[in-house]
């Protein structure tokens, strides 16, 4: 997101429904989460079970292994972004 918007971004600031600030900040947050959805996909193994953490230098899983909440988190993610933006999820992360 560009710098002018996060600088515009404080807390308690109020957002028109409609205005270019409204606007770039959704399209902001929406990238950085396609990115997030991205990484996750991309660091999930073959088999479809989600760690409870990834390392952030490597990208491979660590931690506990099949934890429930992070298959729900996952798939909320999913459902919220198709649901938000149809068109654009379509071509976003989804389970293997």
């Amino acid at each position: 997101m560009p710098e002018s918007v996060w600088a515009q971004l404080r807390p308690g600031a109020a957002l028109s429904p409609g205005s270019a600030l409204h606007r770039d900040a959704i399209a902001g947050f929406t990238r950085k989460a396609d990115r997030i959805m991205m990484r996750l996909e991309l660091s999930t193994p073959a088999d479809g079970q989600m760690y409870e953490q990834i390392d952030k230098r490597t990208g491979r899983p660590t931690s506990s292994r099949g934890i429930g909440w992070s298959h729900a988190a996952f798939l909320e993610a999913v459902y919220e972004r198709a649901r938000l933006a149809p068109k654009a999820a379509a071509g976003s992360a989804a389970p293997r």
